[in-house]
């Protein structure tokens, strides 16, 4: 999935803190080495079902909204590529929108594909992560398609406001005003003075949309968007693959062409049951809790003393000394000051990568022993993510987060638009010993000056397909009992890695050796994986092309036996350390589709 991390300017707006600048849903550009779980969740893989026929790739005729352009870098021996841009307004399908609105998309198609595959489609986490199609990030795309035999073509787009496509903004000033406040070169700033920076950017954008609505950021509008891209395109049915926030555009996707959308892989799921910023609190002081119970279960992890104690005691060291920390920005080296509420939310955004979690529990110790006048550490970055020495993983944040790629603006107006504003649920409101941390922040302020009317947008109800849903133990944002609880709502397949965090696929936390089979036909996939002799073992990687006979006669006829059985017989097994659960939706036939 290339490459990503939390930026800063997110989490910390999401929870409220405007000291520092964090998103959890979203992914951005930034060395592999910085946290390979979020990198992980830009590439998710989906589900499939045969028998379909698509508009053959070298026959494509693309009516008058679709615009070819070239495509950034180069192909591969093994891998063609085709860009280009989709006018909206110009087609009836598209939604709302000017004439000058348009995302832009790329066809990358193994050369071994039929000619008649259905492509897989990727929704992009965020909302936010954008440049999908251009650059570096298209390249690993090839490459992605070389290292999965998933033989179709895969889609990766850009939806509005993101990188590379109508709507993209991004506020330098902003920016240098919120890195200036983490360096404390002024004296700290109002909230007064926060909302007039904001102000100056909404308007410079609003300048930007030229008389468009805020209103046309969110999920449904971006299913509409790419909807009527694939129709443009001639496809007549198709897979989608998505992560974190892109599970949202996936659901309206399939509630809008339920006949055409085969099947749904949604890894990591933006529940729509996260309606307001009180949800994403909750997830994050319950994320921290959880680190220090699953610590306190590890001697070498705390030591001697529960892991709240020590974090507590961080916190009220850090009250009286601030901790400075030395990182680099577009070659100026600066010294951040980073006070105990700015502190909780970094340590939020460590927690992504489960990898780092040894390195976040001996920052904790090492600062509780620290002594009163706090060092001012210079990171000699010699060390990559996530094995970097305890104030490192702090600097190689912080330079990203401040860095030019960390743009929330997208992020933050979708949330405004997708998700209520308030929620009046006991089961959000949060311990006294949270509270200090979830004062409101950048992000409330956005959606009032953008005159956004939150609105909860649930897509209608989706006919029954396959459906994978997948979900790491320790994701901190996108909790794995609401992964779950999806799954049994689409009477769906739930795959948890115990050891994975935000993003399961690329961590290799589970086997994925089934990708290709099972889009291929996903029943007949899972039926041979799922049989009760085999629930111990490594999924099957010889199923092949069941419907022309490409494996053994015997493992073929046992796939078309089992994939005729109900759901309801298929129950649990497990892939390598993960753990399977198959969920039979009420009243579904035996002979369901796939």
């Amino acid at each position: 999935m290339a490459e990503g991390i939390v930026s800063l300017t997110v989490v910390i707006d999401l929870i409220g803190a405007h000291t520092s600048r964090l998103r959890p849903c979203r992914l951005s550009l930034m060395p592999v080495a910085l946290i390979k779980g979020l990198i992980l969740v830009l590439t998710t893989w989906l589900v499939g079902c045969d028998g379909q026929q698509v508009h053959p790739r070298a026959t494509l005729v693309p009516l008058a909204p679709i615009v070819w352009r070239a495509c950034d870098g180069a192909d591969h021996a093994l891998v063609s590529s085709r860009c280009g841009r989709y006018y909206p307004n110009s087609h009836g399908v598209g939604g709302a929108g000017a004439a000058g609105v348009y995302i832009t998309f790329a066809i990358l198609t193994p050369h071994s594909a039929p000619a008649n595959a259905a492509p897989v489609v990727f929704m992009a986490g965020g909302p936010g992560e954008g440049g999908n199609t251009q650059g570096i990030k298209l390249e690993r795309w090839r490459y992605w398609l070389l290292d999965n035999p998933i033989q179709r073509p895969l889609i990766v787009w850009d939806s509005r406001g993101n990188e590379g496509a109508w709507g993209y903004f991004e506020c330098e000033a902003y920016r240098l005003w919120s890195l200036n406040q983490l360096i404390q070169v002024t004296a700290p700033a109002s909230l007064d003075d926060e909302r007039r920076q904001l102000q100056l950017c909404v308007d410079r954008w609003r300048q930007k949309l030229a008389g468009q609505s805020f209103q046309l950021f969110n999920s449904e509008q971006n299913a509409r968007d790419i909807l009527g891209a694939l129709e443009a395109l001639e496809y007549s049915v198709w897979h989608v693959m998505s992560v974190s926030y892109g599970s949202r555009v996936a659901q309206w996707l399939a509630a809008l062409a339920p006949k055409q959308t085969q099947s749904l892989l949604l890894d990591s799921p933006y529940s729509w049951q996260t309606k307001s910023l009180a949800h994403h609190q909750r997830y994050w002081w319950q994320g921290l809790e959880r680190f220090f119970t699953l610590c306190d279960e590890q001697a070498s992890c705390a030591g001697d003393r529960p892991m709240a104690v020590v974090f507590d005691a961080v916190i009220a060291r850090l009250d009286k000394h601030p901790l400075k920390i030395k990182f680099k920005l577009e070659n100026y080296q600066y010294t951040a000051v980073i006070g105990a509420e700015a502190f909780a939310h970094l340590l939020f955004a460590l927690l992504y990568d489960p990898a780092a979690y040894q390195q976040v529990a001996h920052l904790l110790v090492t600062l509780a022993a620290a002594p009163s006048v706090l060092p001012v550490p210079s990171p000699s970055h010699s060390q990559p993510w996530p094995s970097a020495a305890p104030y490192e993983i702090l600097a190689h944040i912080l330079e990203f987060s401040y860095g030019p790629k960390a743009n929330p603006w997208l992020y933050w107006l979708t949330q405004c638009n997708d998700n209520a504003s308030k929620v009046a649920a006991r089961s959000v409101i949060p311990p006294v010993k949270w509270r200090r941390f979830l004062t409101p922040g950048a992000q409330q302020k956005v959606c009032e000056l953008t005159g956004a009317q939150p609105q909860w947008r649930p897509p209608p109800s989706i006919p029954w397909l396959p459906v994978v849903v997948m979900s790491g133990a320790l994701d901190p944002v996108t909790p794995t009992l609401s992964a779950q609880a999806l799954a049994q709502k689409y009477g769906g397949v739930f795959i948890q890695a115990p050891k994975a965090g935000h993003g399961v696929l690329l961590t290799e936390a589970c086997d994925n050796t089934w990708f290709g089979d099972y889009w291929q036909s996903p029943k007949a996939a899972f039926a041979l994986w799922l049989q009760p002799s085999d629930t111990n073992s490594r999924i099957h990687t010889g199923i092949g092309n069941i419907d022309t006979g490409n494996t053994s006669n015997t493992a073929t006829a046992e796939a078309v036996r089992l994939s005729a059985l109900p759901y309801s017989a298929l129950t649990q097994a497990v892939i390598g350390p993960c753990r399977v659960e198959v969920f039979e939706l009420p009243g579904e036939p035996a002979q369901a589709k796939g």
